[in-house]
């Protein structure tokens, strides 16, 4: 990725195609494009080009659609930017979507991104209208902190963690009105990343 203490290419941050075949890796000046090639029992790691990512400085989170046709990063100045994939294309260009991000997640239909600040708050956008949709309520002493879709296609749910004061929870919302059904105390810790099978039937805490 580069040499020895050189910071600007530390990786920061790691997307994955769902194809497999390439990911982008964010460092300190911006984002780098690798493909991996398969050759016999080798696996050659090349860099690729890719102008617009190059100089978008620090992101927190980088996230590919499920389909792979979309691709969103969201910076550590709050800057949100989704593309279409691989032409690269913008799709919405926020500078101001949060004050920091802190995680994103695209739906299963790449309708919608559910993107959570370092502040608390959380917010809906619609990827092909490129604009905000709703932000997700809470109380002023509430942090919606981690996020994602349910994969299995017929229970459509987004998942946030929750925290507010020493209680960390895990609430389940209706992506058709964007309102709580409910929540769980799965964790008694605090969560830093939350994932969910491909299936849908497992969630990683």
């Amino acid at each position: 990725m580069g040499e020895k203490g050189a910071d600007a290419d530390t990786p920061r941050a790691i997307a994955v195609h769902p194809a497999g075949d390439e990911f982008v890796c964010a460092t300190a000046k911006g984002c780098r494009l690798f493909k991996l090639v398969y050759d016999d029992f080798c696996i050659n790691l090349i860099s690729s080009d890719s102008p617009p990512l190059q100089s978008v400085g620090p992101q927190r989170c980088l996230a590919f659609s499920t389909d792979g046709t979309k691709f969103a990063i969201g910076g550590e100045n709050g800057h949100l930017r989704i593309f279409h994939w691989p032409n690269l294309s913008v799709l919405l260009d926020e500078p101001k979507a949060h004050k920091s991000f802190r995680d994103m997640d695209i739906s299963l239909d790449s309708a919608f991104l559910v993107s959570t600040s370092t502040d608390g708050s959380a917010r809906i956008w619609k990827i092909d209208e490129g604009a905000p949709l709703v932000n997700l309520t809470r109380s002023l002493d509430e942090r919606i902190e981690c996020c994602r879709f349910s994969r299995d296609g017929k229970k459509p749910f987004l998942f946030c963690t929750l925290v507010k004061g020493n209680d960390i929870v895990t609430m389940v919302l209706n992506i058709s009105n964007w309102k709580r059904i409910g929540y769980k105390r799965l964790l008694r810790k605090p969560i830093s990343t939350l994932s969910v099978s491909l299936d849908g039937k497992y969630l990683a805490l």
